[in-house]
């Protein structure tokens, strides 16, 4: 490495000085941006809105070890279906032994009980309290552990869960994970329930990632 005189050593700590200002001022914007997402999303929340979706669990038969399902079962039964979370899992097609679901395979599960879902690879908070004021849940897909209450002690993975309702602060999910009824009607605060589907990508998967009604 060639020797620097004073000036050039100089000129290197002023360019990292303002290299870091840069990189902070960045992050502040940022922080901001997604505080006033959160600030928007709570202005626009009404006192109370929540689905009466009963719970179903994931492991609730032989065939079923994974959230997808279960999610769909109880948004089918609580169209009027009466459905196992094992119906479900039968209607993907997937046998036993699957791994997960992806959103087209209960797209195309749905389809076997004529509810056309469709996938939304951009979800927001707004865009779910228009699917609930309409009596319509929401699937997303989360990262797992960035959810203040669950039930997997197994490392990071992505986790379907159902949103039933919200009010000015919170989001209402059932979680399929849950070991019985307590996985009911959760309530998250909307920060970090934008923050658990923004990891998702910790998961390999898209964030802000759900399935609506067609």
């Amino acid at each position: 490495m060639p020797d620097l005189d004073n000036d050039e050593i100089h000129a290197i700590i002023k360019f990292h000085a303002a290299a870091i200002e840069l990189i902070d001022s960045a992050e502040l914007e940022i922080r901001h941006a997604a505080d006033a997402l959160i600030n928007l999303a709570s202005s626009q929340a009404p006192d109370e809105k929540q689905l009466d979706i009963n719970w179903l669990g994931q492991n609730a038969g032989d065939d079923s070890d994974d959230g997808g399902p279960a999610c769909l079962a109880m948004w089918l039964n609580y169209l009027g279906h009466d459905l196992t979370t094992d119906n479900v899992v039968r209607a993907t097609g997937l046998g036993k032994g699957f791994r997960y679901t992806t959103p087209y395979n209960l797209i195309a599960a749905a389809k076997m009980y004529d509810l056309t879902l469709r996938r939304v690879a951009r979800l927001d908070l707004p865009h779910i309290y228009r699917e609930i004021d309409e009596g319509r849940p929401v699937a997303v897909l989360l990262h797992y552990p960035s959810l203040k209450k669950h039930w997997d002690e197994t490392g990071n993975a992505a986790r379907w869960v159902l949103v039933t309702g919200y009010n000015a602060k919170v989001i209402y999910y059932n979680d399929p994970r849950a070991p019985d009824d307590h996985g009911k009607a959760i309530s998250l605060d909307f920060a970090a329930f934008e923050k658990a589907m923004l990891d998702a990508t910790l998961d390999g998967n898209t964030p802000r990632q759900g399935l609506i009604a067609a």
